[in-house]
């Protein structure tokens, strides 16, 4: 018990399958290899190489809906939109009319006040349309239902010259 106790682990269990074929003398110490190779070694070197940022947008995108400017004119024409704004309030001097910013890094500690039904339709946009993306993405995980991402952001809305809010 305090061998347990002093690597952390609460119940090591065998596979049942290796349970009968160990002597009791040994089931510690094997119980002790499973618990602890069934974590993984912090100090162990990764194998995986580390995510730019194009490779998050890249999986970002395949988990998310995106609408270009155009579409979100014709789509969402009357219905009751988020406009969501995840750019740094610096880096902005138009905004679609009615938007509401919370930069990005501060969504998860904001978004709950802002909107609070999960099936709210919800427009994330930045500036050209990587950060609005991730941050369609983490609205999803955080549990909300119908968001959208503007395809090439602010950008192309500025493009499209569809109608913005001047600061």
């Amino acid at each position: 018990g305090a061998i347990r106790g002093m690597f952390g682990i609460a119940r090591p269990e065998l596979p049942p399958e290796l349970a009968p074929r160990v002597r009791p003398g040994q089931r510690l110490s094997l119980e002790l290899v499973y618990a602890l190779g069934s974590k993984r070694d912090p100090a162990a070197r990764s194998t995986q190489r580390v995510r730019g940022m194009d490779d998050m947008v890249a999986a970002a995108r395949r988990s998310i809906r995106e609408l270009s400017p155009y579409e979100v004119k014709r789509k969402l024409k009357g219905e009751q939109v988020v406009f969501l704004d995840v750019r740094d309030p610096d880096a902005r001097d138009a905004r679609i009319k009615g938007a509401v910013n919370v930069p990005r890094g501060e969504l998860e500690q904001r978004i709950g006040e802002i909107v609070t039904d999960p099936r709210a339709l919800i427009l994330t946009y930045c500036e050209h349309g990587r950060h609005g993306a991730l941050a369609a993405r983490q609205l999803q995980d955080l549990g909300y239902e119908n968001v959208w991402n503007l395809y090439g952001g602010m950008a192309a809305w500025l493009a499209d010259r569809m109608p913005v809010e001047r600061r």
